[in-house]
């Protein structure tokens, strides 16, 4: 099930390296997680690194 749509958010926030909306959402899943948030900060500059 899709929960977001995965292409539009990697148009609008490019600093997003390739692929991570989907390890995201795998991973979510895979714990029964529902709902993602994706925040700036700290948090952003991490995800950046990957």
């Amino acid at each position: 099930m899709e929960l977001f749509d995965k292409s539009t958010i990697e148009k609008e926030i490019k600093e997003l390296p390739s692929g991570i909306l989907t390890i995201i959402l795998e991973a979510a899943v895979s714990v029964n997680i529902t709902s993602i948030a994706i925040v700036g900060g700290v948090v952003r500059d991490l995800i950046k690194k990957i």
